[in-house]
């Protein structure tokens, strides 16, 4: 099979488009031995052995994800006044957090220095599945719970139908399969209700397990490859 050696280096899971792009162009990547410097340079995939310099090679290996239990009360993003992520748990001070949930929420977050992986979670249309546990003030009536299935208009955008459990009477199980900003706080006002707690249990087929807040886990080999496919 014939393909764009910058895409093949994507599809496979090796490193992003844009990051592919950027090593060719460096020279640090060489098929059946020579060095290619021209993103778009086809490559057949059945027959090349492409290779990789010293220096990517110990680029590539230095990637790495994690999952975390984000504490309450402590932001995602290092500029933020307070505590954060990175001052509370130094040892991943190296990664990005690629799917955020503000301060005043808790549970599973993703964090990464690998582009490909990031890719994932930044694609506008990421239907990624999302799972929350959100306790209210009030009692959330039936109505409500029909509106949230349905989808709710937020601002200029109406969300598509989530998938909703009851706990009890004023707890309930949330999955939404959108990426957009603060979307389950968001439609908890929007219906008229008190958010007391949210949770967040499950992205994907990453889960919260045994976790407690600021623990940490890295992901393996399989796991990651199984995300990155997910944006091919």
């Amino acid at each position: 099979m014939v393909i764009r050696l910058e895409k093949h280096l994507a599809e496979t899971g090796i490193m992003s488009r844009r990051e592919a792009k950027e090593a060719i162009a460096e020279g640090h990547v060489l098929i059946n031995g020579k060095v290619i410097r021209i993103p778009g340079t086809p490559v057949d995939t059945s027959r090349d052995r492409i290779t990789f310099t010293p220096f990517l090679q110990r680029h590539l290996a230095s990637k790495e994800t994690v999952i975390m239990y984000k504490p309450l009360r402590c932001a995602t993003t290092r500029e933020s006044q307070g505590t954060t992520i990175y001052t509370s748990t130094p040892k991943i001070n190296h990664l990005a957090c690629v799917d955020h949930l503000d301060a005043e929420s808790e549970g599973l977050i993703v964090l990464t220095n690998d582009g490909s992986v990031a890719r994932v979670f930044s694609h506008e249309r990421s239907l990624l599945e999302r799972e929350y546990v959100v306790k209210t003030r009030e009692t959330i009536s039936p109505k409500c719970i029909r509106e949230f299935e349905q989808g709710l208009v937020l601002g200029s955008i109406t969300t598509l139908p989530a998938q909703i459990t009851r706990i009890d009477r004023n707890t309930l199980t949330i999955v939404v399969k959108e990426n957009i900003s603060h979307q389950v706080r968001r439609c908890i006002g929007e219906l008229g209700l008190t958010m007391v707690s949210l949770l967040r249990t499950r992205i994907g087929f990453l889960e919260l397990e045994s976790l407690h807040p600021g623990q940490f886990r890295k992901l393996g080999h399989q796991d990651v490859e199984k995300l990155k496919q997910l944006s091919i």
